[in-house]
C-alpha cells in the first residue's frame, strides 16, 4: 500500500509549516475563484443586476463552505492525531464512520438549501433586480452540495495525513474547469446566472472525482468504496465532539458576515455590487495567513498525538510569525493597487469609487486578521473546537455587529461604516487567544482527548 501521508513530528517546524501551507494557499486561491470568476464573468456579460445576483450569493456560499469545512476540521484533527499515534485501524474505521456522516449531511443540506434559498435571500435584503438571478445561482449551488462535501472531506484527510499537495491540483484542474464553463454558457446559452452556477457545481464535481480515483488509484488507507463504510458510535461521538463546535463556530461568523451583507445590500445595487468586490479581495488576501492556520492545526494535531507538547508550541510561534509576515505584505499590495483590483471585476464610475473607499479602509487590518490564524489552528490542534466557538460569540456578535449598525445607520457612513466595524474585532481577537494560550487553559481540552484516545 502506497503511504500517501507524511511525519509532521520530526525536522524542523518552520519548514514543515511553510512547506505544508504553500500547496494550501495555491489550493485557496483556485478554490476561491469560483465565486470570485463567476462574479467577474457575471460584470461582463449580465449588467449590473447580474453581478449583483451573484455578489449578494457570495456570503451565503460561505456560509456552505464555511459549515462544512469547520467539520473537516474536526476529521482532520482526528485523522492527524490518530496518524500520529501509528494506528492504521483505527485511522481507517474514523475515516470510514467521516464518509458516513457526509453522506447524510449532503442529503440533509441539498434539501434544506433547495427549500430555503427564497428565504435566505430575503433575510440577506437581497436587491429586488437582483432577486430571480440569486434564486437560480443559489439553489443549483445547494443541489451540488454532495460534491462539496466530498472534495472537502478528501481535503480533510490530506491534511490529516500530512499531505497538503495533492489536493492543491485536483482544485487548479476543476477551477481551470470552472473558468472554461462560465464563459461557454454565457457565450452560447441563455442560463445567465444559473449557467454561472452550474459551472461551478460541475468543477466541484471534477475536484471531488480526482480525490477519489486518487485515493483509490494509489491503494491508500482510505478508499470511499461501499463496502468499507460504517458508522462506528464511538467515533462518530468524537468526530462530532470535533467538528460541530468548529462547524457552528463558521456558522456563527459567516452569519455575521451575511448580517453586514445584508447592511451594504440595503444601500443599493452599486453598494451591494462593491461590497461583493470588496470580500472577494478580502478572501483572496486572507488565503495565505488561513493556510498557516491551517498547516499549524495539522502540524499541533500529529504532534500532540504523539504527546510532544513542547514541539507543538514551537509550531505555533513559527506559524505565527510566518502569517504575519503574508498578512503584512498583502496589506501592502492591495493598499497600493485598490482601485487597479476592484476595476477587475467592474468598471462602473460609483461601484468602482465604493469598492476602492471598502478596500482602503479595511487594508490596514489585514496583519492583525492575519495573527489570529496561527493560534487558532493551535488550539484546534489540541482538540480544544469549543473555544472558538464562544470567541466568535463574543467578537462578532457584542462588538462588530453592533458598531456595524452604528456606523452605518446611526452615523449615517453606509459602507465605510461595514468597513470600519472590521477595525476593533481583530485586536479583541488577538487578545482574547493570547490570553487562553498564556494562561494554560488549552491543555485541559488536550489531556481529555488523549484520554478518549487512549479508551478506542
Amino acid at each position: 500500500m502506497a503511504v500517501l501521508q507524511h511525519d509532521l513530528t520530526q525536522g524542523d517546524p518552520r519548514k514543515h509549516i511553510l512547506f505544508f501551507a504553500l500547496p494550501l494557499i495555491q489550493a485557496m486561491i483556485f478554490q476561491a475563484m469560483y465565486n470570485a470568476v463567476d462574479l467577474f464573468f457575471a460584470g461582463q456579460y449580465l449588467g449590473l443586476a447580474g453581478q449583483a445576483a451573484v455578489s449578494v450569493c457570495g456570503p451565503v456560499m460561505n456560509v456552505l463552505l464555511r459549515t462544512v469545512n469547520g467539520m473537516s476540521i474536526g476529521v482532520s484533527i482526528l485523522v492527524g492525531r490518530r496518524v500520529g499515534m501509528g494506528d492504521d485501524e483505527y485511522t481507517r474505521r474514523g475515516a470510514n464512520t467521516a464518509i458516513t456522516l457526509y453522506a447524510i449531511g449532503a442529503i440533509a443540506l441539498t434539501l434544506f438549501g433547495i427549500l430555503c434559498t427564497p428565504l435566505i435571500l430575503q433575510l440577506v435584503q437581497t436587491p429586488v433586480e437582483a432577486m430571480a438571478g440569486a434564486t437560480s445561482y443559489l439553489r443549483i449551488v445547494f443541489a451540488g452540495s454532495f460534491f462539496t462535501m466530498g472534495y472537502s472531506l478528501i481535503n480533510a484527510f490530506q491534511r490529516g495525513f500530512g499531505d497538503s499537495r495533492s489536493s492543491m491540483y485536483f482544485v487548479m484542474i476543476s477551477a481551470l474547469v470552472n473558468i472554461a464553463l462560465d464563459w461557454f454558457f454565457l457565450s452560447f446559452t441563455n442560463l445567465e446566472a444559473a449557467g454561472l452556477a452550474l459551472a461551478t457545481v460541475a468543477a466541484q464535481s471534477v475536484s471531488f472525482l480526482l480525490g477519489v480515483a486518487y485515493f483509490r488509484k494509489n491503494g491508500h488507507l482510505v478508499d470511499f468504496r461501499l463496502s468499507s463504510l460504517l458508522l462506528h458510535k464511538g467515533d462518530a461521538k468524537e468526530l462530532l465532539s470535533l467538528g460541530l463546535p468548529t462547524s457552528f463556530q463558521q456558522l456563527l461568523l459567516t452569519a455575521a458576515q451575511l448580517t453586514l451583507a445584508g447592511i451594504a445590500n440595503s444601500f443599493g445595487l452599486a453598494a451591494t455590487a462593491a461590497y461583493g468586490i470588496g470580500l472577494r479581495i478580502d478572501a483572496f488576501a486572507a488565503l495565505p495567513a488561513t493556510a498557516v492556520g491551517d498547516a499549524v492545526s495539522a502540524f499541533s494535531s500529529q504532534n500532540f498525538g504523539v504527546g510532544n507538547e513542547k514541539r507543538a508550541v514551537e509550531g505555533r510561534k513559527q506559524g505565527n510569525l510566518l502569517a504575519i509576515a503574508m498578512g503584512t505584505a498583502i496589506a501592502a499590495i492591495v493598499l497600493l493597487f485598490a482601485p487597479q483590483l476592484a476595476g477587475i471585476f467592474n468598471k462602473d464610475p460609483e461601484v468602482l469609487a465604493l469598492a476602492t473607499t471598502y478596500l482602503r479602509w479595511v487594508t490596514p487590518l489585514y496583519p492583525l486578521m492575519a495573527a489570529v490564524q496561527a493560534p487558532v489552528g493551535f488550539v484546534r490542534g489540541s482538540g480544544n473546537t469549543l473555544f472558538p466557538v464562544l470567541q466568535t460569540l463574543l467578537v462578532q456578535y457584542v462588538i462588530r455587529l453592533p458598531l456595524a449598525f452604528l456606523f452605518a445607520y446611526t452615523l449615517d457612513l453606509q459602507l465605510i461604516g461595514v468597513a470600519l466595524a472590521w477595525v476593533v474585532a481583530p485586536a479583541v481577537s488577538i487578545f482574547i487567544y493570547t490570553f487562553y494560550i498564556q494562561s494554560g487553559l488549552w491543555r485541559k481540552a488536550w489531556r481529555k482527548s488523549e484520554t478518549h484516545s487512549a479508551q478506542k
